[in-house]
Parts: structure tokens; sequence; C-alpha cells
């Protein structure tokens, strides 16, 4: 039995089926402007589609990446080379996952005025203290939905709403949420959120950034963007078709073995209880 799924999950065969089939059918570049290229764009967009579907969102909203360190990197670098001496605070928890936590303190050192929130015995993030700590100077707030070491869920929807109200957007990693707990990223209210399909029964190396229409979102790299229309040229790369293949799958596959596994668990403990 094996018992790290919160770490990572094994491929799932089918997941792992359809990426050898775009491997060995689909060849083409999904820039090319030729018909292999035009058929292995329509396999991206169709993913797209369906990651978008799993959490509400729209298509043009969802940017696939490397996986939410890159992505919990792109957020947080890009709006703090966007802040102002008049707008300069970042809110966040002692206890987010290293991927924000380790540029967060990278951001102290070049002048970004870093504000740690307190979380109560639970890791959790109480909305009366993000309250106490907004003001007009915060550009942005970064708070994890579901906590990858303690399973804590942060009330998002309504630290949200209190960021927007001094005009602070807000980014949560919802890394270990997607798939194991119901996920809505409009009713959420969040303008940025990061996921990473090895969660979900999914390969690694491949994450999906959520980016609320109309939120600010810029390259990391440089050249040879993702596709043709100016909404997507935000990441500098050739797509990975096979990786990007069957996402929603995954995610359902997800939810069937992570039902077995608390049965598993709650027959585990009984025993153990006996």
């Amino acid at each position: 039995m094996y018992l790290d799924a919160n770490a990572t999950t094994p491929v799932a065969p089918a997941v792992r089926r359809r990426m050898v089939e775009v491997l060995e059918k689909h060849p083409g570049n999904p820039s090319a402007v030729h018909r292999a290229g035009r058929e292995a764009a329509g396999i991206v967009e169709a993913a797209r589609v369906q990651v978008a579907a799993t959490i509400n969102a729209s298509p043009n909203e969802i940017l696939f990446n490397s996986g939410a360190t890159e992505g919990n990197n792109m957020v947080l670098r890009m709006l703090a080379a966007r802040a102002t001496p008049a707008r300069n605070r970042l809110l966040t928890t002692p206890v987010e996952h290293s991927s924000v936590h380790a540029v967060v303190e990278y951001l102290a050192t070049q002048g970004i005025d870093v504000t740690w929130l307190p979380v109560d015995a639970h890791g959790r993030v109480r909305p009366e203290k993000l309250a106490d700590a907004l003001d007009e100077r915060v550009f942005l707030v970064s708070c994890m939905l579901a906590n990858n070491e303690l399973g804590t869920i942060n009330p998002v929807a309504e630290l949200a709403t209190l960021a927007h109200r001094v005009g602070a957007p807000f980014h949560a990693d919802c890394v270990q949420a997607l798939g194991k707990i119901p996920l809505d990223v409009h009713a959420l209210g969040v303008d940025y959120a990061t996921f990473s399909a090895h969660k979900l029964y999914g390969p690694k190396g491949i994450g999906v950034v959520y980016v609320r229409e109309g939120t600010p979102v810029e390259a990391m790299a440089l050249g040879g963007q993702q596709g043709a229309r100016p909404a997507r040229r935000h990441r500098g790369d050739a797509r990975h078709l096979p990786v990007a293949a069957r996402p929603s799958p995954a995610c359902r596959r997800c939810w069937r073995r992570l039902r077995n596994i608390a049965r598993r668990r709650d027959m585990l403990l009984s025993r153990c209880a006996n």
C-alpha cells in the first residue's frame, strides 16, 4: 500500500496511455500553423478546457507550466516587480509551502515590506488577523488553501474578500486541495491560484496557474511564447503536449482513490483502536 500521496502520486494508467499516444501520434509544435501544429494545439486547448471546468474557471484563465513552484514564483515575483513605494507590503503566513516562503524571504531582502500573519493552534489564518494587518500599502496577500503539513483548510473566500476591500489581489497555493475538497476559484474569489498534476495521479513536471481574467500576468521567460494570441503570450516555451493531455480524468480518478484510501484508513484506525 502506497501511503505518501500527499507528497506525490503515481501516474494513473489512463494518463500514461494518453501521454504515450500523444507522443507517438502528435509530434507537431502547438505554436506552428501547419496541420500537425494545429492538431497539437487542439490537444492543449482541450486540456485547458478540461482543467478550467474542474476548477470552474474560463479556459483563457488557465496557464500551463512546470508545476506549482514555478507558478508561485511567477505570481510573487511578478507582482513584487510591479510594487511601488506607496504600495510595497506583502502579507503571507509562516506556514506556507517553501516555494512561497523562500520567495517571500528573498523579496524581503530586495526591499519588499513583508508581514507574516499569525496563525492559530491549527495553523489557520483568522480573518480578523488579516483585517488588522490590511491597509492601502498592501499589494498582495498570499495564503494557501490547504496546508501541506497540517491538512488544515484556510477560509480563503473570506480572506480574499477582505484583501479586495483595500484593492489587494489574493494568491492561493491550492496544490493540496484540488481533488480532495470541492474547489471553485470563482467562489473562492482568488485572483491567482497554483496547482500541480503530480498530486492528482498525473506526471511530474506539469502545473497550472489560474489567473483571473483582467488581472496582471507577465512572462518570466521571454521568447517562444505559448500560442499566437496575446492572452497566451505569458510563458516562453513550447507547450508539453503529453503532460497536458488528460488532466480532468486524473482529477476524477483522484477523487475515487481518495475515497478508497479514506475507507482503508478508517478500517485501519478501527482495528488499531480494538
